[in-house]
């Protein structure tokens, strides 16, 4: 049984995601009995996955910290419901851009999108997070030996970890 409210027939648009992040955001008989902040690692539980896309519920604690990442070729949302997430993207020439996503909002981004993030400090935070399609593979970012950007391939059903930290 789907949690989102109708059935879609190809992949999702971002607004779509969006949507459905929120949707669920308002359902908390869904995410909550999947929210755990047992420190020391981060929880993740995917409540929906179908053919078009695929949702997940994310507890963070402590410094966690995804690292720079991309979703292949997946689209997708993310809402936070409860604590704050710190988004970083990368930025030429101005250095990282980086903003606090505050319960409630919600951030959409397209296959293309390269960011990272981490758990406002000292604030266990839950969020939801739509991909569409579903994960099969992703991106991870680390500084080379050279100094160069590399992208590692890794799994979708693997979880982020920062490679600098």
């Amino acid at each position: 049984m789907s949690a989102t409210a109708e059935p879609y027939a190809t992949p999702l648009t971002p607004d779509q995601c969006v949507e459905v992040a929120e949707s669920i955001g308002r359902q908390p008989e869904l995410w909550e009995p999947h929210r755990n902040h047992e420190p020391g690692k981060r929880h993740y539980a995917r409540i929906v996955h179908e053919d078009t896309h695929e949702v997940w519920v994310i507890s963070w604690v402590d410094d966690h910290d995804t690292g720079f990442h991309d979703h292949d070729v997946s689209c997708g949302a993310v809402h936070v419901l409860e604590g704050g997430i710190h988004e970083e993207r990368l930025g030429f020439g101005r250095g990282h851009l980086d903003r606090l996503v505050e319960p409630g909002e919600t951030i959409r981004f397209a296959p293309s999108y390269i960011h990272r993030f981490r758990p406002r400090d000292g604030v266990p935070t839950t969020s939801i997070h739509v991909y569409s399609p579903p994960l099969k593979l992703m991106g991870a970012y680390h500084e080379g030996d050279d100094g160069a950007l590399v992208r590692v391939p890794i799994d979708g059903d693997e979880e982020l970890v920062n490679f600098d930290a």
